[in-house]
């Protein structure tokens, strides 16, 4: 019924664009396209793990509502939409670069990782894509990427578990 709900208010947008209630409509759309990103149920697999984009569309739309109607009373609820889907996607590209890995593709998973990191910002999955960037320059013998990643880990999400294990990389630098 969502498609339904975004046709409906589309062509109410599009039949009254000076109306009043246009900015509703405009994030009951967006709202429509977040509530058909896969979500976890346990006959299927994990939401990262699926096909990501209505997970696209969703972040494409809230993106265009928030820039359009930045003060709106729905924005905070567009805002934690933002959030949401940026995880997903952000968990998406984590699972694609450890699939590289696990087929020995590390330029493969250092270039996910990478985009992960530019276009996922505020995602949440930051640390741990940033750790595991580091881990897979070293195993590429790339020592002076993988000790600037950690710093950055570091520097960037200090009270991070995956910070904690940064430092302990960056010692063994240290004493080695």
């Amino acid at each position: 019924q969502y498609t339904e709900a975004i046709r409906a208010y589309r062509s109410f947008v599009r039949h009254r664009p000076a109306h009043e209630q246009v900015p509703y409509a405009r994030f009951k759309i967006a709202e429509a396209y977040f509530r058909q990103v896969p979500g976890d149920f346990f006959l299927s697999p994990p939401p990262h793990e699926r096909d990501q984009t209505s997970t696209r569309n969703a972040l494409r739309q809230l993106r265009r509502f928030l820039l359009d109607y930045p003060e709106s009373e729905h924005a905070s609820d567009a805002r934690e939409m933002v959030r949401t889907t940026l995880g997903m996607l952000a968990r998406h590209e984590l699972y694609v670069a450890e699939f590289y890995l696990g087929r020995d593709q590390p330029r493969a998973a250092v270039g996910r990782l990478r985009h992960l990191l530019t276009e996922f910002e505020g995602s949440g999955v930051e640390p741990q894509a940033l750790l595991l960037l580091g881990r897979v320059y070293l195993r590429m013998r790339e020592v002076r990427d993988a000790r600037r990643t950690f710093e950055e880990l570091v520097e960037t999400f200090p009270d991070s578990g995956f910070a904690e294990q940064a430092r302990g990389f960056l010692r063994r630098f240290e004493e080695g």
